[in-house]
């Protein structure tokens, strides 16, 4: 059986730089080129979400729950901002809210998610006898 774990690491690490790059473009304009948002929709998409999902199965395969809990949590996060990054990047998408027919409190769900994930990491590095 082969560790996955450091491709795990290595997608987080990648895209967590290059989403970085992509949110210093609407801090300060021309710092990247338009065509970034692209080639950061891809590599959020593929390495991000398929990349951190495989490693976390792979982890929950062999026997490594709190890693294959936490790449999979990842990875399908990575999945669905690479989704929306892509829409965005490759298909013309309405701007205002209203058009895009966004749920109001999405936010709030979105953060309430990522909230259980993390107490529910912590949870099971608090209870870990290894």
């Amino acid at each position: 059986r082969c560790n996955l774990t450091p491709l795990g690491l290595f997608a987080f690490g990648m895209v967590i730089g290059l989403d970085t790059a992509m949110s210093l473009s609407h801090l300060q304009e021309k710092t990247v080129e338009a065509s970034f948002a692209r080639t950061f929709a891809v590599y959020a998409f593929w390495v991000g979400g398929f990349g951190e999902l495989l490693v976390g199965l792979s982890e929950a395969a062999r026997n490594n729950i709190y890693g294959g809990t936490a790449f999979i949590a990842i990875g399908c996060f990575w999945l669905a901002n690479g989704t929306e990054l892509a829409l965005e990047a490759f298909y013309k998408l309405p701007e205002s809210d209203e058009q895009r027919g966004k749920i109001p409190g999405g936010h709030l769900l979105r953060d309430i998610y990522v909230h259980i994930c993390v107490m529910m990491l912590v949870g099971q590095a608090l209870t870990m006898n290894r």
